[in-house]
């Protein structure tokens, strides 16, 4: 009996204290998320930005030639040479070709230093990537290159999604670096979830004509002299003889090519002719038409 009863104090005591753990875990994981903004601040004594807290507290001592604010976890900073002025105090010229970047994460860490020499970094969408001799690339958070310092021009949509120029000529590929769409096209624009959200369109040209494809490289329909400019899950924007008109995915006109402007406005499309706007859905269907006033007349 007494046996059995030191059996569950010790049982007791054991998952009272992996409770307590739990919680402190749960707690510091939760402060781990939210650690404050840091906010960039030019020390006038030294010449340089360093991050406070919004208090006032010093968080990374001032040392910047520049400092981002807050950009989803992360601050980017630069270093410089300076020039000086003809009685040697320093200018903020900076000696040309002489900027490095640099990136903090939240607690005002470095994450990535000047010793990579990257001549930008910047955050789009919770990726990092960054530019070096006129070459981008991704990294992690870590600093490990996870997509090769290779492409000429880079455009994040989301991690699955990555459109970039390599030669000459533009795929998409993933975080991974994993190559979804190859490089055969002068240009692949943004890309669109499709209507069922289970992949994705893109606007691509080959010798100035156009199409759209899908995640699996496959053309909706054949190409056209008809500019595409931009996708919504229901449509496709596009011009002709520099007028603009909507069109379904199957390039059948949903608007007639009349408008002097159409645009994607707050989730709807906005269109102008003849001194009117139009509202419509990106289905096409009138929400609103309505005169535009005249400049220096009150609406």
């Amino acid at each position: 009996m007494y046996v059995m009863e030191v059996l569950n104090l010790l049982k007791y005591k054991s998952m009272k204290i992996l409770l307590t753990l739990s919680v402190i875990l749960f707690h510091l994981s939760i402060y781990a998320q939210n650690d404050p903004k840091l906010f960039p601040v030019n020390d006038r004594k030294v010449g340089y930005l360093g991050y406070y807290l919004k208090d006032g507290t010093n968080i990374v001592k001032p040392q910047f030639c520049s400092a981002s604010y807050h950009m989803d976890g992360y601050y980017r900073v630069s270093k410089a040479e300076h020039e000086f002025d003809i009685h040697g105090n320093r200018t903020e010229n900076h000696v040309p070709n002489t900027e490095k970047f640099g990136l903090l994460n939240s607690k005002g860490q470095f994450i990535i230093d000047f010793k990579n020499d990257y001549d930008y970094i910047a955050v789009d969408k919770g990726i990092i990537y960054v530019l070096k001799n006129n070459f981008y690339g991704v990294v992690n958070d870590k600093n490990q290159i996870v997509i090769p310092i290779e492409y000429s021009n880079i455009t994040i949509e989301d991690k699955n999604r990555i459109i970039a120029e390599k030669n000459g000529k533009y795929g998409i590929l993933n975080y991974i670096n994993e190559i979804i769409i190859p490089f055969d096209y002068d240009y692949i624009s943004e890309t669109s979830p499709n209507e069922n959200d289970n992949g994705f369109y893109a606007i691509a040209e080959i010798n100035q004509h156009y199409t759209v494809i899908n995640q699996d490289n496959k053309y909706l329909f054949p190409l056209t002299e008809t500019a595409l400019i931009a996708l919504t899950k229901k449509s496709i924007l596009a011009e002709k003889d520099n007028k603009f008109g909507l069109v379904d995915y199957h390039l059948k006109p949903i608007l007639p090519f009349d408008f002097e402007t159409l645009t994607i406005y707050d989730e709807k499309l906005r269109a102008t002719k003849n001194g009117y706007e139009y509202y419509y859905t990106i289905g096409g269907e009138l929400i609103e038409k309505k005169r535009i006033p005249e400049e220096g007349v009150k609406n």
